[in-house]
């Protein structure tokens, strides 16, 4: 698959993930914050419906309470004794009672109960007759305090046996409402009669929406339906739901009722009068809400993929893909043509594009500065090599003419004999196998050859002394120590020698962090400082050959690292450090 294919592809892919993931989170929100803003509204619409049916209950209350305080009423009562009255007494009250609260009661009340009816019974034996029991169902008893002092009155709530929509409320008129201990004497009780719609169809005004169910239920929990769509199991399971949940400070409390059919979302409100207001809503009916912003989100994702389609499909292969063709391209042809110092050049404005081309054009030159020094080291060494050979002068035939010499003089001199002997050993040393690598011991061995024909020949003692636990172990570079005793005799030694009475040449090793060190010292001349640094530093040294051609085999043996330290020695001569990677 190419480069393009696969680019469009994982930008593709990942632009639609992120765009799914972010409609997801987006309607989830969306949900959550249409929930909180249905149960915000929710909130304000029961405040209302609070307000409106506890002033409808506060009223009627008031109504059934009035009659036992208004002064012409107390006035009518106090003349009779309800024990003593007979039956036309009776009627009489019961006419005047009947008109008062005609005009000051019953009128008044049909503004806010439109189905109201009042009846007026003269009868001590409150709070009903037995008749009016055997014909209704009680449903509650509260005490309410009346809007004058002192003023506590008994209303009891009836249902209707024969027509479950009609409520009675009921209260008995004192006798002398100033008395009420040992207990309160009644002279009879007052009938209003309402249907519950009277006091539900007030909610109808604050109904925010069709499809919630909205119920008024009494202090005994008896339900009444303002907008009634659930069966009668779901409410009672609502309300048995509900006790497992406190009011909160605004007497409000919310929670989620779950059922087989289906889910829903209840809240309630607790009237001052203990009555309360319960709205049921279908969490279907929530989730149909949000189908429009569904749609709009899945809409507003196919146009989105069509432009990064639209986008992707044009935009990459001209910013990304070409680009990185060239140079695959461009890399390519390098490689086969082994030519490091092309230079690859883009005018694309993107920086990874940019970074990445410009990275390419430093490696190539990398690459260039390497092959250029890799080849000026292999130069270097084999001009060190020629060099080395050419200083040390070692034709084949010579060696074996000094044997010739030798042996016709061992007999006459022998101490001659012995140093051509050893000057043979010399030259095969270093004319078989030059470039192998030998012991510390083969150099050593051969350094001591050496000194013994320079004694010989200058007529010196020098002494030669060693000490080493690597001479064995560690592999060098042939004819690397060699040249530098060779430098400390003639440019040390020699040049002070009728000063020395004990010349010598030491030569140790020891193991120093990541270093093995050389380290050969004597007591000849002082080192000139600058001609020593300029047989290390320069390219092509017309003195001290045999230092620079061994500071440069061991470098490019051992590498870089590889280093000589020159030094004045207490009491005069030299100290060479020759510092080895180990």
């Amino acid at each position: 698959m190419k480069l393009t294919s696969k680019v469009f592809r994982i930008v593709f892919l990942s632009f639609l993930s992120l765009m799914l993931l972010s409609n997801i989170i987006s309607l989830f929100f969306t949900r959550s914050l249409y929930t909180n803003e249905i149960l915000q509204n929710l909130n304000d619409i029961m405040t209302l419906q609070k307000q409106n049916v506890d002033n409808r209950l506060i009223r009627l209350y008031e109504l059934l309470i009035y009659p036992s305080y208004s002064d012409s009423i107390v006035d009518a009562i106090r003349t009779a004794d309800p024990d003593e009255m007979d039956s036309a007494q009776k009627t009489e009250l019961k006419e005047r009672l009947e008109n008062y609260f005609l005009l000051n009661i019953y009128i008044p009340a049909r503004t806010y109960f439109y189905t109201a009816t009042f009846k007026i019974a003269i009868d001590s034996s409150y709070p009903v007759s037995e008749l009016f029991l055997s014909e209704t169902q009680n449903i509650v008893s509260s005490d309410v305090c009346a809007d004058e002092p002192n003023a506590t009155s008994d209303i009891e709530i009836y249902r209707s046996l024969s027509d479950s929509s009609f409520l009675t409320f009921s209260r008995g008129i004192l006798y002398r409402p100033e008395v009420t201990t040992p207990s309160p004497v009644y002279i009879g009780t007052v009938y209003i009669t309402i249907h519950y719609t009277d006091l539900t169809d007030s909610l109808q005004n604050f109904m925010s929406s069709s499809d919630q169910n909205v119920f008024l239920i009494a202090p005994d929990g008896t339900t009444f339906g303002v907008q009634d769509n659930i069966s009668d199991t779901v409410v009672n399971d609502a309300l048995a739901e509900s006790a497992n949940y406190a009011f909160d400070y605004y007497r409000i409390k919310s929670f989620d009722l779950r059922t087989r059919s289906a889910n829903y979302l209840v809240q309630m409100i607790e009237l001052n009068t203990n009555w309360q207001i319960m709205h049921m809503i279908n969490y279907d009916t929530i989730n149909s809400s949000t189908l429009p912003l569904i749609l709009i989100s899945l809409v507003s994702t196919v146009v989105m993929v069509l432009i990064i389609f639209l986008l992707s499909h044009r935009f990459i292969p001209s910013v990304i893909c070409t680009p990185i063709t060239k140079l695959s391209d461009t890399m390519q042809t390098i490689i086969a043509s082994g030519d490091y110092t092309q230079e690859v050049k883009t005018e694309n404005p993107c920086l990874e594009i940019y970074t990445l081309y410009t990275s390419f054009n430093q490696l190539l030159h990398q690459i260039t500065l390497q092959i250029d020094e890799i080849n000026r080291s292999n130069r270097e060494k084999q001009e060190a090599e020629l060099k080395l050979l050419q200083k040390m002068i070692n034709p084949h035939f010579l060696y074996n003419t000094l044997d010739s010499i030798g042996f016709s003089v061992i007999g006459s001199h022998p101490q001659v004999a012995n140093s051509i002997a050893t000057l043979s050993d010399l030259l095969r040393y270093a004319t078989y196998e030059p470039y192998k690598l030998v012991t510390l011991d083969n150099e050593i061995d051969n350094i001591r050859k050496y000194i013994q024909i320079q004694n010989f020949c200058y007529s010196m003692d020098i002494k030669f002394t060693v000490k080493s636990r690597h001479a064995d172990t560690f592999y060098l570079p042939k004819l690397t120590l060699q040249p530098l005793v060779e430098n400390a005799i003639q440019h040390g030694i020699r040049e002070c020698q009728d000063e020395l009475s004990d010349p010598f040449i030491k030569l140790s090793t020891q193991l120093q962090d990541e270093f093995l060190v050389l380290k050969l010292e004597n007591n000849g001349k002082d080192p000139d400082p600058d001609a020593i640094q300029k047989a290390l530093t320069d390219r092509e040294p017309t003195s001290n050959l045999g230092l620079y051609n061994v500071n440069a085999r061991l470098r490019m043996q051992f590498g870089e690292k590889t280093r000589m330290e020159f030094s004045k020695r207490k009491g005069g001569g030299t100290v060479l450090l020759i510092y080895i990677p180990c």
